[in-house]
């Protein structure tokens, strides 16, 4: 008996141990899955005002809220972190946070309250000037903080520590030391034993790994982090999985998978409210269009971004999809748009400080001054980004600015610097870490130096040379240039297939563009549903906005193709679909998953109601597959001609309401219902019962066509 007395005490000591370190571990799940209840929770517990100048001041607070010392502390380290989060919007959220951290100076004791004070001036100060190399400094004194044998508070602050130093080292380019924290930050994270705190590690990782272009890694961390991620409910951190492996399949130019999902992780994060998240959704779909060559799509979703961003008072998002339209409209070929958008970009790069960012823009300005013949400024650019590029050592971006420099003093007949740019591409070329070169080529490269540098001192000499040597070292000066545009060819190869391309591309884009309302027209859908497995569940929806089908006639040319594009544009975003137009108020849309019919037409008429288009709505949906049976094989154009028939029904019902008409076959029908004539088929299994009809009119009052 005495000694379970003894014993009593231990295991009570355990057990809030145990539970404390849960609650520090919980709190910081919830943190980041829903920021702002645990901002508001934690506001509750304070009084209205929680700042303070000195000791006193805060002895006078702890008595006022009803916590202790070390509570009230934590409370407000817990707040200050809170507003500096991305998805916070209140007002002036940084100066209070700032405030906060000012006033906890004063009173912090412990070595583990010092760290979390360096830990919160560091985000403090890389959040609002993006001052990373200083953040980085004061995460690492805060890391010496914190001793070897850490409390699960300390160990739950280390793994935030090394996490952000991770993600810092990455944005500005040191790739070594921040995949060496992302590995510490994950094997902490099993120490902890603490599955959303391994999934969160995981996924950083892999998106390390997939911005290196290293996918086969990229997709193993991601593995690993599915894997995970049913053991607990983690919405946000899905969500943001999801969204790393779009951009995998990005990378694969898969285009469809791609896109769902990140319209799955979009639909998550339109669902908890995180609206930076929402954001970069968007900015993925948009370049999974880019780079799709469906450059008006890209140029929308950049837009939208770009509104969202300036509603969020994001300016580095606002940079950033700035550059992103710039890059957009310079694929597109509008080159002085292209440069209006890249300079707003190079403005806000610039007062934020952010060269890692300035290196793509001004590679970019670079090559759109060039397009526009703009030398002087081209090379300017070109000169910027190779000085940034060399501050992070990148060596892709430097030969990428060499490659420009060389190619403008070409426009410029100063072969002298083509030359000396060529010289250093080469020696760029021979160090780039794309496998051991053999000696015969390394000769080869040395004694193609060598020539080159002999003959351009030849073209020098020409001037001083007597005049019987005149056509000597005319000729050397000519075989000089020869070789100049020679290397430029060479070295410009990829760029030109690349635009080849592009070229090809946008020639195929203009064949599927409806001229008259320059959005993709029938031509694009059939090619989509050409490049649709019709055998895996998704849906295809004619949708007609029966009032304005005659609009191109009562509106005019010019009215009526504004009208259609911004209609294309707002059901496309209200539905996350493709759409295309097929004719004056008449819409197909693809869908890469089944749709409730109810819901979809509630969804338009929402739309039309918001931009007040003053029509009446039909739809004709199908919902694939068409049969069960994959074996059975249906056209293209039947598919669109069943749809026709659907519609057809609807508008049948009259203009009262809103109707939708959708049809489902029965297992046990025959092919031939879809045979020709299709019109007659289709009627005829209907009254015979092969076919079912749902609509949310009155079926017997359907007239079929």
């Amino acid at each position: 008996m005495r000694s379970l007395l003894l014993l009593l005490p231990i295991a009570l000591f355990l057990f809030s141990f145990s539970a404390i370190s849960d609650d520090e571990f919980s709190k910081e799940v919830r943190l980041r899955e829903t920021p702002n209840l645990v901002l508001q929770e934690t506001l509750e517990s304070l009084p209205t005002s929680f700042t303070f100048q000195d000791k006193m001041e805060f002895s006078r607070l702890v008595n006022a809220s009803h916590l202790n010392n070390q509570q009230l502390k934590s409370q407000l380290m817990l707040l200050a972190r809170g507003y500096m989060l991305a998805d916070i919007k209140v007002n002036n959220r940084f100066t209070i946070a700032k405030n906060i951290i000012d006033s906890l100076e004063v009173v912090i004791d412990t070595p583990f309250e010092k760290s979390m004070l360096l830990m919160l001036q560091g985000r403090y100060i890389g959040r609002v000037q993006q001052d990373y190399s200083s953040a980085i400094r004061l995460y690492k004194q805060a890391l010496d903080q914190i001793g070897l044998q850490a409390s699960p508070k300390e160990r739950l602050l280390k793994y935030i520590l090394y996490e952000d130093l991770g993600l810092m080292h990455r944005i500005i380019r040191q790739d070594d030391l921040s995949l060496s924290y992302l590995n510490q930050c994950k094997t902490l994270a099993f120490a902890i034993e603490n599955s959303y705190l391994i999934v969160q590690a995981e996924i950083y990782l892999g998106r390390y790994h997939q911005k290196k272009k290293e996918l086969t890694e990229a997709l193993e961390h991601f593995t690993e982090a599915i894997v995970l991620s049913g053991q607990v409910k983690m919405p946000a951190l899905r969500a943001e999985l999801y969204m790393q492996i779009a951009r995998v399949y990005k990378n694969l130019a898969q285009w469809d998978d791609a896109l769902k999902y990140t319209q799955e992780a979009s639909v998550v994060f339109t669902e908890i409210k995180k609206e930076h998240k929402i954001i970069a959704a968007i900015r993925l779909m948009a370049m999974i269009y880019s780079e799709k060559g469906q450059l008006n799509y890209a140029i929308d979703y950049h837009l939208t971004a770009l509104q969202s961003d300036i509603h969020l008072g994001n300016h580095i998002g606002q940079a950033i999809d700035y550059h992103n339209l710039g890059e957009a409209y310079f694929r597109n070929e509008d080159y002085k748009t292209a440069f209006s958008y890249l300079k707003k970009a190079d403005i806000i790069f610039s007062e934020k400080k952010t060269d890692h960012y300035l290196v793509y823009n001004d590679l970019l300005l670079a090559d759109v001054s060039l397009a526009l013949k703009k030398y002087p400024m081209a090379r300017r650019f070109a000169i910027n980004a190779y000085d940034k590029a060399n501050k992070f050592n990148l060596l892709d971006e430097k030969k990428q600015a060499l490659q420009l420099e060389i190619s403008i003093y070409k426009h410029l007949n100063d072969f002298a610097r083509a030359l000396t740019a060529l010289e250093s591409w080469i020696q760029l070329d021979s160090i780039t870490p794309i496998g051991k070169k053999n000696d015969s080529h390394s000769n080869a490269i040395l004694a193609q130096q060598k020539l080159q540098s002999t003959l351009f001192k030849a073209k020098h000499l020409h001037n001083t040379a007597p005049p019987l040597q005149t056509q000597f070292y005319l000729f050397i000066g000519t075989g000089v240039g020869l070789l100049i545009f020679m290397s430029v060819a060479y070295i410009g190869l990829w760029r030109n297939r690349q635009k080849l391309k592009h070229l090809l591309t946008q020639q195929s884009q203009y064949l599927s563009v409806d001229p008259l309302a320059n959005i993709p027209g029938y031509r694009a859908f059939i090619s989509a549903l050409s490049n649709t497995n019709l055998n895996k569940p998704s849906s295809i929806i004619l949708c007609s906005l029966t009032d304005q089908l005659n609009a191109d006639l009562s509106l005019g040319f010019q009215n009526n193709r504004t009208l259609h594009q911004s209609q294309h544009t707002a059901i496309a975003h209200a539905l996350n679909a493709k759409v295309y137009h097929i004719r004056s108020g008449l819409f197909a849309l693809l869908i890469p998953s089944n749709i409730d019919a109810s819901h979809c037409i509630k969804v338009i008429r929402n739309c039309i109601n918001a931009h007040q288009w003053q029509t009446s709505l039909h739809i004709g949906l199908l919902n694939l597959p068409l049969h069960a049976n994959p074996a059975i094989k249906i056209d293209i154009e039947t598919h669109f001609g069943t749809a026709q028939m659907m519609l057809a029904g609807a508008m049948s019902l009259g203009k009262e309401q809103d109707f939708y008409v959708t049809m489902t076959t029965f297992d046990f029908a025959p092919a031939t219902i879809f045979s020709s004539p299709l019109y007659q088929q289709l009627k005829r299994n209907i009254e015979r019962g092969l076919i079912k009809i749902e609509t949310n009119g009155d079926k017997n009052s359907i007239i079929w066509p």
